[in-house]
């Protein structure tokens, strides 16, 4: 799996339109899951209008040139209180055939186990353009299970939200979301993600569900969450 994932996941472009700001992979053959907070115009707060649309880079080469694509924003769950906090994309059709050759990585039905280890590849702040594999551990769950501690020294940066962490079997077993703002980006145990188990009871678009699928999740506490985390 780790020799594909860079195929497999990509950059979600910041404004510039050329630094990643963010990570996402491939779960179905046109579908892109990534967080919530990757798809607003202000990474670090999820305040006001998410794109509808944002720009994402694939690290192969089509024709010899990194693959760029636009993907729409079919769905996001999100609520401020950091309990949930995905988003689904779709490669636009016209740019399918530009990732033809990308074989996605299947969502884990089941919660991880702790001391199971994960590999993983995201666009980390200090990498940039090329991206970089890393590996870690599940700690436990946070939350009545709606979040997960994880252990990695190599993801705990800036850039890495929305990267999956891979099983020994090759599922998505979940995706990185958040250093507590206490801690410093060197810290490897202060780190939380979302286990693919609860995108799957959440998520309408890839559980095929007819009803409308893009919604944010109320939370009464506002944007206090966002006080007490700093968000990849």
């Amino acid at each position: 799996v780790m020799d594909n994932l860079s195929s497999i996941v990509c950059a979600i472009l910041g404004n510039d339109q050329q630094s990643p700001k963010a990570t996402a992979a491939f779960v179905t053959k046109n579908k892109l899951l990534a967080c919530a907070h990757s798809v607003y115009p202000f990474l670090n707060s999820p305040i006001g209008t998410p794109l509808s649309k944002v720009k994402v880079r694939l690290l192969h080469s089509h024709e010899g040139t990194k693959t760029q694509l636009i993907a729409s924003v079919d769905e996001i769950s999100y609520s401020n209180d950091g309990l949930t906090d995905f988003a689904v994309l779709s490669v636009d059709r016209d740019l399918q055939s530009l990732a033809s050759g990308v074989m996605p990585l299947p969502l884990r039905p089941t919660p991880p186990q702790p001391e199971e280890v994960f590999s993983t590849f995201g666009f980390g702040e200090a990498i940039g353009k090329t991206g970089a594999s890393g590996i870690g551990k599940f700690i436990g769950p946070e939350g009545d299970q709606q979040l997960w501690r994880v252990e990695s020294q190599s993801i705990a940066q800036l850039g890495y939200s929305g990267s999956p962490l891979i099983d020994g079997s090759g599922y998505v077993a979940a995706i990185l979301r958040e250093i507590p703002a206490e801690s410093s980006s060197s810290d490897p145990t202060k780190l939380f993600a979302v286990p693919a188990f609860r995108i799957l009871e959440r998520s309408v678009v890839l559980c095929g569900s007819s009803r409308s699928s893009l919604h944010r999740e109320k939370n009464p506490v506002e944007l206090l969450a966002f006080e007490k985390i700093r968000v990849l």
